[in-house]
C-alpha cells in the first residue's frame, strides 16, 4: 500500500485578558488536513483488491476557550477546552529553569 505524506494547515488566532497571575482567552482553531492511501489488500478466494481513500476533515474550525495561572515564577498551569465542532482538551504544566 501507498500513503501519501498528510497536507496539514493549522492557524489558532487567540485575544484574551490578563489580570494579575491569571489569563482568560478565547480563539479559533483552524486545521486543514488531507491524506490520501492507496494500495491493495489481498483476500482469499479474490486476490489483491485495490482500495483508494482519501481523507480529509469533516469540520475545519472550531471556538477554544482557554485559562492560564502563574503559580510561581517558573511555573504555569494552562487548561484550554473546545466543545463546538471539533472537541479538544489541552493541560499545561510548565516548568522554566532559573530563579
Amino acid at each position: 500500500s501507498r500513503a501519501t505524506r498528510p497536507k496539514v494547515h493549522y492557524w489558532q488566532p487567540r485575544i484574551g485578558w490578563v489580570q494579575g497571575d491569571w489569563a482568560f482567552w478565547v480563539g479559533g482553531l483552524f486545521i486543514d488536513v488531507q491524506e490520501n492511501h492507496a494500495g491493495s489488500v489481498a483476500l482469499p478466494v479474490l486476490g489483491g483488491v485495490p482500495f483508494a481513500v482519501e481523507l480529509e476533515n469533516e469540520q475545519r474550525e472550531s471556538a477554544v476557550f482557554g485559562v492560564n495561572a502563574s503559580l510561581a515564577d517558573t511555573i504555569d498551569l494552562s487548561f484550554e477546552f473546545s466543545n463546538w465542532a471539533r472537541k479538544s482538551t489541552l493541560l499545561n504544566l510548565t516548568w522554566r529553569f532559573g530563579e
